[in-house]
């Protein structure tokens, strides 16, 4: 956490609050993934923690969006940087796409191991169209007992275009193993739900 926080005066510090980013990171070290799925990627610490997180041998993979809304896209020279994450034995996979697109979703199929996706990381498009979108493309990869989470799920000021939290009511209504990790419910921002699949 201190090192995705501070490390080169804040290059890849992440947009998180600190005690939710945590957590769902407890939960990640806890199960050590075979294989994380992330959408959006932007300054890069959640893909940092994910692969110091995940088993030795992971494939992880991040979709992003070049220009995308809710500050995606990150700038083509970090992904040299990013590259530089993965454990030696691990398998990074950077998708620089649009994840709602079918041709990505085809991309990442042919790029994952049979056995399907450990972790899911929602992070990308937070409209409401945008977020349901990719999850209801990517949450079929995942295999039983595998988690999800949606990063932005508490309510966001209306100029922010951002509606995870309409899609997280939605789906906390219809799931029976759902987790809300949020620092304080009136903090305007970020919030992240997990479910269990």
């Amino acid at each position: 956490m201190d090192f995705s926080f501070k490390a080169a005066g804040g290059l890849i510090r992440p947009y998180q609050v600190r005690s939710e980013f945590l957590q769902i990171a407890t939960l990640v070290q806890q199960r050590k993934p075979r294989v994380v799925v992330e959408v959006g990627t932007a300054n890069g610490a959640t893909l940092f923690a994910w692969c110091a997180l995940a088993d030795p041998q992971a494939t992880i993979i991040s979709i992003d969006l070049p220009g995308g809304v809710h500050g995606g896209g990150y700038a083509y020279w970090r992904t040299a940087i990013y590259k530089q994450f993965a454990q030696s034995g691990q398998r990074l996979l950077l998708l620089r796409a649009d994840s709602h697109e079918t041709e990505t979703l085809l991309r990442l199929k042919k790029l994952l191991p049979p056995q399907g996706v450990d972790f899911l990381f929602i992070d990308g498009d937070h409209t409401y169209a945008g977020v349901k979108s990719d999850y209801e493309m990517y949450s079929p990869l995942l295999h039983p007992g595998g988690l999800i989470a949606f990063h932005d799920i508490c309510l966001h000021p209306a100029k922010e275009n951002c509606h995870v939290d309409k899609l997280w009511m939605e789906i906390r209504a219809q799931k029976p193993v759902t987790r809300e990790l949020i620092e304080n419910p009136a903090q305007g921002w970020a919030g992240i739900g997990v479910i269990e699949i």
